[in-house]
C-alpha cells in the first residue's frame, strides 16, 4: 500500500506528458469525432421521420416505440415503463405524491440535447426486445451492475428466492447491458428480427446494417458516456415465454445495469438491487398462479403492489432473506422512491405511500409467522393479499 501513491502519481505524470505531446492534435481529433456523432444522430432522426409508420406499425396507443405488446410483454408493466403520461383520471389530489430521491437523481443525470433524447425515445427499446429474446439461460459468469458491483447479490438472492417459493418455475436470470449497443451482431440480430417480424420486411440487409452502424455510433458518442449512462440500462422486467418463427423463449427476468446503479448513487445500493430482484421474482410468481394482468391503471397499481408484497415477504421472512429492522426501513424506502403519480397511465404502479404500504403489508405478514417458521404457499399469500389491497390503496390523506 506505501507504493500506492508512487504509482498513481506516475500514471499522471504520464498522462499530463502525453497530453502535452498531442495537445495541437486532439482538438481535431475531437471535432472529427462529434461530427461524426452527430451525422449518426441525424440520420437516425431521419430514418425515423421517413420510415414512421412502418417502424410504429406495431405501436399501440400509448406510444410505446417497439413491439413490446406484440411480445406479449403487456403481462409485466415493469417492461412498460417508458410509457407516455396521460389526463389525470384519479383525482391525485386525493394523494400524497411528493417527488423521491430516487426521482430527482434520475432527472439530475439525464443531460442529452433535443436529439439525443429523440434518439433514446425511438431506439433506446431495442436493448429490451433483445433481452426478452435471446436472454433464454442464466448465463454463467454474467455480472450485475454497471461495473460489476452488485453480482453476488444478485446470485446469491436469485438461489434463495428459487428455494423460498413453491412455483415449479424455471426462470432466467439475465442483465441488461448497455454494452449491447457497441456489440455490432447483438444490434443487427434484433434489427433483423424486428424487420422480419413486425416491419413486413421493409428494408433490405444492406439498409439494416447502415442502421445498426448509426445505432452503434450514436449509442457510442460521448452523451451516452461511450455506452455506460444508466439510462441506457435503466429498467428491469420479468417476461413469460414466446412462441416465434424458429424457437420459443423462457421465462426470465432481467435486472439492467443503469436500474442498479442509480439507486447505489442513491446510497440504497446494498439492499435495493435484491429489493427489485424479489419485486420481478414476484411477477413470476403472479404468472404461475394465473394473476390477470388488466392493463389498465388501476389493474397494473394492484399486480404491481402485490408484487411488492411478496418481495417484501421474502427480504424479511425467517426462511427468506431474514433482513432486521434496520434493512427493512431501507428497503421500504426503495419501494417508495419507485412509486408513481401518473395516475391515468396504464403502466402506474401506484403512488410512493401505496408502494410503502403493499410492502410494509408484506413485512408484517413475516413477521406474523416468526413462530410458524414456514412461509405461506403462494397460493395463500395472493388471497391474503387481495383481501387486504383495498385498504393500502386508500387515499393518502
Amino acid at each position: 500500500m506505501k507504493n500506492l501513491p508512487i504509482y498513481v502519481t506516475t500514471l499522471l505524470i504520464l498522462f499530463v506528458v502525453g497530453c502535452s505531446k498531442q495537445n495541437e492534435k486532439q482538438p481535431a481529433q475531437n471535432k472529427k469525432e462529434l461530427t461524426k456523432s452527430q451525422a449518426a444522430i441525424k440520420y437516425l432522426s431521419d430514418f425515423q421521420k421517413e420510415h414512421y409508420d412502418v417502424l410504429n406499425s406495431s405501436s399501440d396507443m400509448y406510444s410505446v416505440k417497439s413491439s413490446k405488446k406484440a411480445f406479449s410483454l403487456s403481462k409485466n408493466m415493469d417492461y412498460r415503463s417508458w410509457s407516455d403520461k396521460l389526463a389525470s383520471i384519479i383525482d391525485p389530489d386525493d394523494y400524497d405524491c411528493e417527488s423521491t430521491d430516487w426521482r430527482e437523481y434520475v432527472l439530475s443525470i439525464r443531460d442529452w440535447d433535443s436529439d439525443e433524447t429523440a434518439v433514446f425515445n425511438d431506439w433506446g427499446w431495442l436493448i429490451w426486445d433483445y433481452n426478452f429474446v435471446f436472454a433464454n439461460k442464466t448465463v454463467k459468469g454474467e455480472t450485475y451492475g454497471i461495473d460489476g458491483d452488485f453480482t453476488n447479490d444478485i446470485n446469491r438472492h436469485f438461489r434463495g428466492l428459487t428455494k423460498f417459493w413453491d412455483i415449479d418455475t424455471d426462470i432466467a436470470l439475465a442483465s441488461g447491458k448497455a454494452s449491447f449497443w457497441k456489440d455490432k451482431a447483438k444490434v443487427l440480430e434484433i434489427l433483423t428480427l424486428e424487420n422480419e417480424l413486425f416491419w413486413g420486411s421493409a428494408f433490405t440487409d444492406g439498409a439494416l446494417d447502415t442502421l445498426r452502424d448509426n445505432l452503434v455510433t450514436a449509442f457510442g458518442s460521448d452523451g451516452f458516456e461511450d455506452y455506460t449512462h444508466p439510462f441506457l440500462s435503466l429498467n428491469a422486467f420479468a417476461a413469460t415465454p414466446f412462441v416465434l418463427p424458429d424457437f420459443t423463449t423462457s421465462h426470465k427476468i432481467v435486472m439492467g445495469d443503469g436500474i442498479m446503479d442509480t439507486y447505489d448513487a442513491i446510497e440504497l445500493g446494498d439492499v435495493a438491487p435484491a429489493a427489485i430482484l424479489a419485486h420481478e421474482y414476484g411477477h413470476q410468481i403472479q404468472f404461475a398462479n394465473d394473476i390477470y394482468f388488466d392493463f389498465t391503471p388501476e389493474g397494473t397499481r394492484g399486480t404491481e403492489l402485490m408484487a411488492d408484497a411478496l418481495a417484501a415477504y421474502y427480504l424479511t421472512h425467517k426462511r427468506g432473506a431474514t433482513m432486521n429492522w434496520k434493512r427493512v426501513q431501507k428497503f421500504l424506502k426503495v419501494f417508495f422512491n419507485i412509486g408513481d403519480c401518473s395516475f391515468s397511465n396504464p403502466n402506474h404502479h401506484g403512488t410512493p405511500d401505496q408502494r410503502m404500504r403493499a410492502a410494509k403489508w408484506g413485512y408484517d405478514m413475516a413477521q406474523a409467522e416468526k413462530k410458524k417458521g414456514q412461509p405461506s404457499s403462494s397460493a395463500d399469500f395472493i388471497a391474503a393479499f387481495e383481501d387486504a389491497v383495498d385498504d393500502i390503496i386508500s387515499d393518502d390523506e
